[in-house]
């Protein structure tokens, strides 16, 4: 995260995703005002298997298409998931009605994608002080 003017810490987490969820992953950094394109924040990728042992300090949903619209919406995981393939097997597409469109309540923003659920283990969520 990039943090505020005059911070004495940064901010750094560690995140685990399935490969084919990373679209969505980009999706959830920009909803909480991450842009790893500035300057002042920095994003590493790599891959790597499932650790069984691998627990969640905080386990992300970001809901997709249908209801949900193109730009989606994050949530986190209800129950709580402290496991990392608890967490992670949340991710799949919902079945959609198809008379939703025509019920749609959503004021214009619906959309035609399929609604789909990407989930997202945060494994490390940590502030370092600043050294001047």
């Amino acid at each position: 995260h990039e943090p505020d003017p005059g911070a004495n810490f940064s901010k750094a987490e560690v995140w685990m995703l399935r490969r084919n969820d990373f679209g969505y992953f980009r999706r959830l950094l920009f909803s909480r005002r991450f842009d790893p394109d500035a300057k002042s924040g920095s994003l590493k990728c790599r891959g790597r298997n499932v650790d069984s042992e691998a627990r969640c300090a905080e386990c992300m949903r970001f809901l997709h298409g249908g209801f949900y619209g193109f730009r989606g919406v994050s949530v986190p995981a209800h129950p709580r998931q402290t496991e990392a393939a608890n967490c992670l097997a949340l991710s799949k597409f919902f079945e959609q009605d198809p008379d939703d469109q025509a019920n749609d309540q959503t004021c214009g923003s619906w959309d035609a994608s399929p609604q789909y659920q990407a989930a997202f283990c945060n494994t490390i969520n940590a502030r370092i002080p600043r050294l001047e």
